[in-house]
């Protein structure tokens, strides 16, 4: 069961930061340099908030 547990809590580590590493890198891409600094921190709560309730 704990080989499980880690297995899943991993597997939702590597999704989340991949997901976040795009969402950055989108929103770089996309938007001017100000726009991300403005936005960056609530888009890492966002997807902190979604990953801790994943788990």
């Amino acid at each position: 069961m704990w080989v499980l547990f880690f297995i899943h809590f991993y597997e939702y580590v590597i999704v989340d930061f991949f997901v976040l590493f795009l969402v950055i890198y989108r929103f770089d891409f996309n938007f001017p340099e100000f726009v991300l600094g403005n936005y960056s921190d609530k888009l890492i709560l966002l997807f902190w908030g979604l990953f801790v309730s994943c788990i």
